[in-house]
């Protein structure tokens, strides 16, 4: 079959420039004649470890992303790849992937976290920042993520907008002594 003679072809041609186009063209076959996406996601994976500017795998993860079955292992490899070639706009993105399909909040607080890092460190878009931080006290009341939501809404100068992330909090969370506390953050924002 065409998989096996590429296959064949490819061992042929180890460490050579038709390398990545023969990977390229056998994870194709894989994912879309033997439904072995899997094994195509790996292709992809070792081309793009070699030759992180193949336009061919990279459009081939990128169209896993919109497949159910296949996003999250297209993800962590797009994750690798825009992490290395420090592409923080796409990595951002590909995080996002993965915290929608993330369910535990432990995770969803760390993937976030990094999410904002971006944001905030390497694109200096403390808005986007901001929100991160904002979902990250709703999952997680700790000082560190309060205080930091407070330092970027100092930044934007925007604290009816700190504000609606405090009531929401309250609304959501059950703890009487949290809901006080950031009922007096609320009083002390709104004097």
């Amino acid at each position: 079959d065409l998989a096996d003679t590429l296959r064949k072809k490819l061992e042929l041609h180890r460490g050579e420039a038709q390398e990545d186009e023969l990977e390229y063209r056998i994870g194709q076959v894989c994912e879309q004649k033997l439904e072995a996406v899997d094994q195509a996601i790996d292709y992809y994976k070792a081309i793009l470890a070699r030759n992180a500017e193949h336009a061919g795998a990279h459009e081939a993860l990128r169209g896993l992303l919109e497949h159910e079955d296949h996003k999250l292992d297209a993800a962590r490899v797009l994750e690798e790849l825009y992490t290395r070639t420090e592409n923080y706009e796409r990595l951002a993105e590909i995080l996002e992937i993965q915290l929608s399909e993330e369910s535990d909040g432990y995770a969803q607080v760390e993937l976030l976290k990094r999410i904002a890092e971006i944001h905030q460190d390497k694109l200096t878009n403390y808005e986007a920042a901001f929100h991160d931080v904002a979902r990250i006290v709703m999952i997680d009341q700790g000082n560190d993520y309060i205080e930091q939501l407070e330092n970027l809404s100092e930044i934007l100068n925007n604290r009816s907008e700190l504000v609606d992330v405090y009531k929401k909090v309250v609304s959501e969370v059950y703890d009487a002594e949290l809901q006080v506390s950031f009922n007096n953050k609320i009083a002390s924002l709104l004097q």
